[in-house]
């Protein structure tokens, strides 16, 4: 007969309630009693130990399965904005898959850095970029150092994991990302006229103009503009980003419009006050990938492969013709970095595409909106 689940119970010392669960005879204290804090540790608790077989939980035997399984439940809640998860936890997910993978029977006690090696191994074989193994070779580390702080693992199993250093570029076999290039403006006006669909066009001419993130164009709404800024003869709009890549540090992100970034977004302003702006030709909002899908297409017939290669149908050569004549959303955001940089320096770019350091706190975004609509008032 298997065991009956432990109760949360109650007891009080010095006048104090708190909250205490019996887990093979060891008491394991929780918190104040019926406090939300206890009452989350109660359920880890007794999940942890139904994972474990009803055995006592001890940091030495902890499956890295139900590490990973904790992790995941706590990343589905912590990295999420505007009630949906964040990329990032697709990102962990896809990392935690490569450690089960390679050793889903492992305990955490016996995982030390020559076997996260391998699963790094693995990754280089597999011909993953050297940024992006080091990403998620990170995110490992970080479950790790997760469970260390709920006193699931010991100090010392992560203490390991972290001897094992980044790669270095050109000191592995791990290949090294593109990178990423500005476009030109020619290229850019070329691409455009071959957007049939107006919303996708003009999301380029609104990137184009004031260089922001696409996923901050694709999350704008008519109620996250203020309309009221600026001067008579030069009115500016501000865009005030609801989610953002550097929210999590409490830097308020504002993005500036000027009159020719006004003369696009006007057209879409019509629409429900919470409503995206933007929306592809289903009704459905824009995502990463079907802008980027877009500009993908248009640039297949804004940059046709020559008549010969057409007339070899060398499908292998047409596709790389492809590939090399074709350029990406992100491109446009380091066109917008080069030029303002080039005309008004280093701080302005900063500023206008919302760059983030460590040492820049909330105290400084009035200085940085005043920045961004004098140089708005020059660019669009």
């Amino acid at each position: 007969m298997s065991k009956p689940i432990p109760k949360y119970r109650k007891k009080t010392e010095r006048g104090t309630a708190y909250a205490l669960v019996s887990l093979n005879g060891k008491d394991h204290r929780l918190g104040r009693y019926n406090s939300a804090t206890s009452l989350a540790k109660y359920d880890q608790l007794i999940n942890l130990w139904l994972a474990n077989g009803r055995k006592p939980i001890r940091p030495e035997s902890l499956s890295i399965a139900i590490l990973c399984s904790e992790y995941l439940k706590h990343s589905k809640i912590y990295y999420r904005k505007n009630g949906k998860t964040t990329d990032e936890f697709g990102c962990i997910k896809a990392a935690i898959k490569r450690v089960m993978a390679s050793f889903p029977n492992e305990k955490c006690s016996d995982f030390g850095p020559l076997k996260l090696e391998s699963v790094r191994n693995v990754m280089i074989g597999q011909q993953c970029s050297r940024s992006y193994i080091n990403k998620q070779i990170g995110r490992i580390k970080r479950m790790f150092k997760w469970g260390v702080s709920r006193q699931l693992i010991q100090t010392e199993t992560y203490t390991a994991l972290m001897t094992l250093d980044g790669l270095k570029a050109n000191r592995s076999k791990a290949k090294e990302s593109p990178k990423i290039e500005p476009v030109s403006q020619d290229v850019i006006d070329a691409t455009i006229e071959h957007i049939k669909h107006r919303p996708a066009a003009d999301l380029v001419r609104l990137q184009n103009l004031i260089g922001c993130r696409p996923g901050e164009l694709f999350s704008l709404c008519p109620r996250d503009i203020e309309t009221d800024k600026g001067t008579e003869a030069i009115p500016i709009w501000i865009y005030t980003v609801d989610s953002h890549k550097t929210q999590h540090f409490g830097r308020l992100r504002k993005i500036a419009m000027g009159p020719k970034a006004q003369a696009v977004l006007r057209r879409y302003m019509g629409g429900a006050p919470d409503g995206p702006c933007f929306r592809r030709k289903d009704g459905v909002p824009f995502k990463r990938w079907t802008y980027r899908e877009y500009i993908h297409e248009a640039c297949r017939k804004a940059f046709p492969p020559p008549a010969e290669l057409i007339e070899s149908n060398d499908k292998k050569a047409i596709a790389a013709w492809h590939k090399i004549h074709r350029w990406s959303p992100n491109q446009i955001r380091h066109s917008v970095a080069t030029r303002i940089r080039s005309e008004f320096g280093l701080e302005a770019a900063q500023v206008i595409l919302g760059h983030s350091r460590a040492d820049v706190t909330q105290i400084y975004a009035e200085r940085d909106l005043k920045k961004a609509i004098e140089i708005i008032k020059e660019i669009g």
